[in-house]
């Protein structure tokens, strides 16, 4: 694999990955469960749970093993294997995961922060979905340092799973429903099985060694030792584990055929019955050439059901004979250049497009195969064919390729970290070096692509390659400062402008807000003091609040982010109105500062009138009582129509001790009685 494989450690990350999905049932030691028999595929993994503390199960006896796992949960059990970080304040939050109650709040941020996983769309993470066995890889992948991103993300998981022995001997539908059984047996299989590569491991490969040298080194190569990528090599007759990759089930049957195998597994490369006999009969070619000498193929799967073997026959009496590979890699080579070259193109330009086409339909490391293909990995025929090989494979396919377009390629042989080969190519009268070994370094995913080594001067090598042997000088030095961006720095530079197009997107949508909402303040009525005039307080009171109500193609999300962008500036530009965003009415919320003041005023004008108006008519009142003394009444009637507060206001003021009028003086001269809003009774002294 180039992609270094960095995992979190496998029983911390089983313990929790499944401690989340079941109830915390109380379960004794060495239960037997009732819902797994002994002879099921995934039994094994689940008494390695228990044994592992990973699970108690459901129940006592249950273990539940077709329970789904939500999305929620398994980021949720990924992020307590990291020792629950705390995600970053600027950590994405999505809308339906925003509860910060919930369990999987801190989780669900800190995985979307850590790039485990983008959620169901820019806003959304869907917390209780179903989670696919595709996207349950993805984030195992992601979370142990994996390449799951971008197009084909989920058959980069399955690859990363198959070639980590993750899904060893599991038949799956990617799109599936995972379920507990499946979740233990993933986990059992990254703790118990396969071989991994370590970060220790250089980035560039120690190179094999070419043919003319190999034998010099072959008592070294059968001691066993490991070899110069780390790894060692596999006993004669099996496929190592290192061989599941994208072109794995190629390589396999390949491999197959090569021995006269008659039944070649391909479990761990999730192609369906159909595709695994198309594709091996494209590779066996029975009614053309058959340079396998293949009699016939079957599988005993059908159908999109997933291929465990194919069942292959060889004639007895016929002698097999090593396939023509550089006649089969030359014919491979001239659809390659019929199919990417185009006319007008320069030579730079397709020195460059078939350096591309090279480093990512070929992947280094030959010691993976079984010995029966290894030699494939050091010519043409396996860099182009298989898609698997050491430096001379990857040089004499550029070579190979670079004929076919045209344009002068040579073979170079020297020395780098070892012995290496690479090529000159002439690019406008100027030879050049490339080495697209070395543009395919290890430890990079099988889609990267750079470009340290490519159309490069002798100095410019020389500072880590030697001793090379070319038929020309590489004096021109017109590249070797050209910095064309890597893969990595091409999807950074994509991610920018995505999140700069974005970011375009919602400024646009700002200011859409931002004219909706100057237009709506424009057209509010009673701006001025003319327009109000002659208003009540009350009627002026209706239009104190005025909304602004915004179409469902503005989330709530965008309003409230909209309201926060512009507030400020709101702020400057309309002093006497508050803006604030109102979630209720999906829009904003206008509080009419301007109108308050201007009911205030009125109110107090309005208060001064009716006051005036009061006084007035109690002292009609008073004027009445009076009379009615002076006649010696005991009772005075009023005409006309009073309210029981004003009555009682004239009464207060005459009952005053202290009030006189006319020589009359109260509670001497007279007192009152009982009163309503239509008398009141007055007692006068005994003579």
């Amino acid at each position: 694999m180039k992609h270094l494989i960095k995992r979190i450690v496998p029983g911390l990350l089983a313990a929790v990955l499944l401690a989340g999905t079941v109830p915390a049932y109380a379960e004794e030691d060495g239960t037997q469960f009732r819902d797994v028999s002994a002879n099921a595929y995934y039994a094994d993994a689940v008494e390695w749970a228990v044994t592992e503390g990973v699970t108690k199960g459901t129940s006592g006896s249950t273990f539940s093993p077709g329970s789904t796992v939500t999305r929620a949960q398994a980021v949720t059990f990924l992020w307590r294997a990291a020792g629950q970080p705390e995600p970053s304040a600027s950590a994405p939050t999505f809308t339906d995961a925003a509860n910060q109650s919930a369990y999987y709040y801190k989780a669900v941020r800190w995985a979307a922060e850590e790039g485990i996983t983008n959620g169901v769309t820019a806003t959304t993470f869907q917390p209780d979905g179903t989670l696919h066995y595709d996207q349950i890889l993805a984030f195992l992948c992601r979370a142990a340092g994996g390449n799951a991103t971008g197009s084909g993300w989920a058959q980069k998981a399955q690859t990363w799973a198959a070639a980590n022995g993750i899904t060893n001997g599991l038949t799956y539908a990617a799109k599936g429903n995972c379920p507990r059984s499946d979740a233990v047996y993933f986990l059992w299989q990254q703790s118990e099985g396969g071989t991994e590569r370590t970060e220790e491991e250089q980035e560039q490969p120690e190179e094999e060694q070419t043919k003319e040298e190999q034998q010099a080194q072959e008592q070294q190569n059968q001691q066993g030792q490991q070899n110069q990528q780390g790894q060692t090599s596999s006993p004669a007759g099996e496929l190592s584990t290192g061989l599941l990759h994208a072109n794995g089930a190629e390589a396999a049957i390949i491999d197959g055929f090569l021995r006269r195998t008659a039944s070649i597994s391909l479990s761990p490369y999730g192609l369906t019955a159909d595709e695994a006999l198309e594709l091996a009969q494209s590779i066996a070619d029975i009614n053309g050439r058959n340079i396998y000498r293949v009699k016939s193929i079957s599988c005993a799967q059908s159908g999109s059901a997933q291929a465990r073997a194919l069942t292959v026959t060889y004639p007895q009496d016929t002698m097999f004979v090593i396939p023509n590979t550089d006649e089969d890699a030359r014919a491979i080579a001239e659809a390659v250049v019929d199919d990417l070259i185009r006319p007008g193109m320069s030579d730079y330009d397709i020195a460059l497009t078939l350096h591309d086409y090279l480093v990512l339909h070929c992947e280094y490391n030959s010691a993976r195969y079984g010995t029966g293909i290894r030699h494939m990995a050091h010519d043409a025929f396996g860099a182009l064919a298989i898609g698997d090989a050491v430096c001379e494979g990857y040089a004499l396919a550029y070579e190979m390729l670079m004929e076919a377009a045209g344009i002068p390629c040579e073979y170079v042989s020297g020395y780098a970290n070892g012995a290496h080969g690479w090529n000159i190519v002439q690019i406008d009268g100027a030879w050049y070096h490339v080495d697209t070994t070395w543009d395919d370094p290890l430890n990079m995913s099988r889609d990267y692509v750079r470009y340290d080594y490519f159309l490069k001067s002798d100095s410019y090598m020389r500072r880590d390659h030697s001793r090379w042997t070319a038929s020309y000088a590489c004096t021109s030095t017109k590249y070797d400062g050209v910095d064309l961006p890597d893969t990595e720095e091409q999807e950074e530079e994509q991610r920018e402008q995505e999140q700069q197009q974005e970011q375009q997107q919602k400024q646009e949508q700002f200011d859409a807000i931002r004219r909706i909402l100057d237009d709506a303040i424009a057209d509010l009525p009673f701006r001025t003091e003319a327009e109000w005039e002659g208003m009540t307080s009350d009627e002026l009171n209706a239009y104190r609040n005025a909304y602004v109500t915004l179409d469902d193609s503005y989330s709530n999300l965008t309003l409230q982010e909209a309201y926060q962008a512009m507030a400020d500036d709101l702020r400057v530009q309309y002093p006497d109105l508050s803006i604030y965003y109102d979630r209720e009415h999906h829009g904003y919320r206008i509080y009419r500062n301007d109108l308050v003041a201007a009911i205030k005023e009125i109110q107090a004008e309005e208060n001064a009138a009716r006051q005036e108006e009061r006084d007035r008519r109690v002292a009609e009142i008073v004027a009445q009582i009076q009379d009615a003394i002076r006649a010696g009444l005991d009772t005075c009637r009023f005409e006309g129509e009073y309210t029981f507060s004003e009555v009682g206001a004239a009464y207060r003021e005459m009952n005053e001790k202290g009030y006189t009028f006319d020589g009359y003086a109260a509670r001497e001269d007279y007192w009152f009685g009982g009163y309503n809003a239509y008398l009141v009774n007055i007692v006068y002294p005994s003579n």
